[in-house]
């Protein structure tokens, strides 16, 4: 992944709320295990790996990781 996709990617998840986290990431497993279905286990496993991800079962753990809000632009004042 390029490292503005990495950064895109990254700003997309700050931006969502917990439920559409979860509701994105089961779009993504739904869409995986679909091309997965379809296309040869090498083909898949290429598009797996340059999404950055090394087990499907890792998009499970991830999407029920409790998400937290995250405050931009705020720093602790000393």
């Amino acid at each position: 992944m390029s490292g503005q996709v990495q950064m895109c990617w990254r700003d997309l998840c700050r931006c969502l709320t917990n439920k559409d986290f979860k509701d994105m990431m089961g779009e993504l497993q739904k869409m995986l295990l679909k091309l997965q279905s379809e296309v040869s286990t090498n083909a898949f496993d290429n598009v797996r790996g340059k999404m950055g991800i090394k087990n499907l079962a890792d998009l499970e753990t991830l999407k029920n990781l409790p998400k937290t809000k995250i405050m931009h632009h705020k720093f602790d004042k000393y």
